[in-house]
């Protein structure tokens, strides 16, 4: 009896203050229990680099349209994908939320999308709030199960 292949993803996170690449090294982490997980800067990451990845999550901030760019520079795609955004705690009318457009960006290249976008909260200094990290881990757990179950 032969093993089964291992499953990889990428989480490639846009950061210009540590919370989301915080976010996005726990979600890897909650990932790694039952996946091969690279977590990576979308500055370290060529758009040829996502080929090979059964699952690529997208983390920004809201206030930052680096991963958006990239995305729309993306050739066609078939890989499954997830996306996560760190915000200030808030209706995401009024504090934005970067997850709905990336995910309508993600679908037009062919992604198919897992689940609907997540947001992780900071505090206006900025911090993440407290249990993000935990709560990062945990959807980083779940996306893994989701994936393996097909």
């Amino acid at each position: 009896m032969s093993a089964l292949p291992v499953l990889k993803a990428l989480v490639v996170y846009e950061s210009i203050f540590v919370d989301t690449k915080d976010v996005a090294l726990a979600v890897g982490d909650g990932m790694d229990e039952n996946l091969s997980v690279r977590v990576a800067s979308v500055d370290d990451v060529g758009l040829t680099e996502l080929d090979g990845y059964d699952v690529v999550v997208f983390g920004a901030p809201v206030q930052f349209a680096g991963v958006m760019r990239h995305v729309v520079g993306l050739p066609p795609h078939s890989e499954q994908a997830a996306l996560f955004d760190t915000r200030l705690q808030g209706p995401g009318s009024f504090v934005g939320r970067k997850g709905t457009a990336l995910r309508e960006r993600l679908r037009g290249k062919g992604f198919s999308v897992l689940s609907d976008p997540e947001s992780f909260m900071v505090a206006s200094d900025p911090m993440l709030m407290t249990d993000e990290l935990f709560r990062a881990r945990r959807w980083g757990h779940d996306l893994a199960d989701k994936i393996q179950e097909g």
